[in-house]
């Protein structure tokens, strides 16, 4: 058969362009400086487009570096500066950028079915900024958070898709001591897919720390701090044509309130506050751990639901002049120790219910762990303490934990063998009915609650007649 004969026209155009005439006042200065690199203010829209059939396609990405003022970083080393307004003079291994837009942007079409997708991200500064005379710096502006562009479809209704992402920072980094303090920063996605009636797609929520009381670690090598951790990301999915959703939150922490301490110390890691390692070595501290995840989820055939919480307590932690230490949770102290793990009471206590299922419903609850909080090992060597009320001070090769309580339950019911409760670790289900676990004298039990009347009861071994 003779081919069909097409045409296709393919046009690109790439255009910079500064964002305006360089003035006199926008000039970079780097006088008695040794490893400098100054870039002004400039913005460049690199644009692709294709045309044909069946498909037409338009790529635009336009990128913008702004700023104010020139760029001064006289009698400094290791020095990079894009945008304007920035001071660096005297300074030693700076990193500094002026506010910077990114637009991306594609629009499809296929057989009439259009597709456009936007996803802008933009990061601006109060204006500008300023390391002199620090040593080995790093300066970020933070990120704001514009509002996703909605899509837009022409033509015959085809997926709309639109997103962004939004990052927020607070950083100080000194490169001579290899130093990072986080006082905030986190990533923010915006996500959304939609195909007509046929199902939506949308993730959310934040991944970051929050600012804390203070990070301090003069004199210190390798060291790493952040204000508490939270990880919270959102995701929720809608088919109408299944009839199914499901939805997916809650939120997860780790660290708490106070100030991070490694003065004289040599590679910490601390996040949260309230942690002491001063004149420490190999430090890992932890101020508390909640997990609080949710869903839900509903479908033709039953829903199910997750809740509940599990976790390590919070508090403050105590690690000075010691050597290999790691404390999660909080009132763990661990001063002039060698070889020391402690983590504070620890509690487990997930939810979950499923209901409208045909086989019936189901929910879990109650909650376990270890209890218990503060723990000393100060002066030892080689200890491991788990949840509270341990003390260890002056020993060697010490492990410890507070008393262990289990609290899980079950409850059942709408099943075909009836419905029922009590703790997990106290009975467990055979043909409908019910056994204790524990051992117990010979006798009729009764049925379990809920149970028909009807059904059996289970009998143990009859005793022989004495002859």
């Amino acid at each position: 058969m003779r081919p069909r004969l097409m045409s296709l026209a393919v046009a690109c155009a790439v255009a910079l362009a500064l964002a305006g005439p360089a003035a006199a006042d926008l000039g970079n200065n780097a006088t008695n400086s040794v490893g400098t690199v100054q870039v002004s203010p400039v913005s460049a829209e690199p644009t692709a487009t294709a045309i044909g059939e069946p498909v037409d396609a338009a790529v635009t990405v336009p990128v913008q570096v702004t700023g104010s003022g020139g760029n001064d970083a006289s009698g400094s080393a290791g020095t990079v500066q894009v945008g304007g307004g920035h001071e660096a003079a005297g300074s030693t291994g700076s990193a500094q950028v002026s506010p910077t837009r990114a637009t991306p942007d594609a629009a499809v079409t296929v057989a009439g079915s259009s597709t456009h997708a936007s996803a802008p991200v933009q990061v601006t500064t109060d204006g500008g900024s300023s390391a002199a005379p620090v040593l080995g710096s790093v300066q970020l502006p933070r990120v704001a958070q514009p509002a996703p562009q909605p899509a837009v479809a022409v033509g015959q209704q085809g997926p709309i898709v639109s997103g962004g992402l939004n990052l927020d920072d607070q950083l100080t980094a000194d490169l001579q001591a290899l130093r990072l303090q986080a006082q905030m920063l986190g990533v923010s996605p915006s996500f959304l897919l939609a195909v007509d009636s046929v199902a939506q797609l949308e993730l959310g929520g934040r991944i970051g720390t929050a600012p804390n009381d203070g990070n301090v670690a003069d004199g210190s090598l390798l060291t790493g701090q952040a204000g508490p951790l939270t990880v919270a990301p959102t995701l929720a999915a809608d088919s109408p044509a299944l009839g199914s959703s499901v939805a997916v939150g809650g939120s997860n922490t780790a660290g708490g309130a106070g100030t991070n301490s490694a003065l004289d110390s040599l590679g910490t890691a601390q996040v949260g506050g309230g942690n002491g390692a001063t004149d420490s070595v190999g430090t890992v501290q932890v101020g508390g751990v909640q997990l609080a995840p949710a869903m839900t989820a509903k479908t033709p055939v039953g829903a199910a639901t997750l809740g509940g919480a599990s976790g390590i307590a919070p508090g403050a932690n105590n690690a000075s002049s010691s050597i290999g230490t790691a404390q999660v949770g909080g009132g763990n102290n661990a001063g002039g120790s060698t070889g020391t793990a402690q983590v504070a009471g620890v509690t487990v206590g997930p939810t979950l219910a499923v209901n409208g299922t045909p086989v019936g419903d189901l929910a879990l609850g109650g909650s376990s762990g270890i209890a218990g909080s503060g723990n000393d090992a100060n002066g030892s060597a080689g200890t491991a303490q788990v949840g509270g009320g341990n003390n260890a001070d002056r020993s060697n090769g010490t492990g410890q934990a507070g008393p262990v309580l289990i609290g899980q339950t079950v409850t059942y019911g709408n099943t075909p063998a009836g419905g029922g409760s009590g703790p997990c670790s106290a009975r467990r289900l055979r043909s409908g009915r019910a056994w204790r676990t524990t051992p117990r004298r010979p006798r009729r039990t009764r049925p379990c609650s809920g149970l028909p009347a009807r059904a059996p009861c289970s009998r143990g071994p009859r005793r022989r007649a004495a002859r």
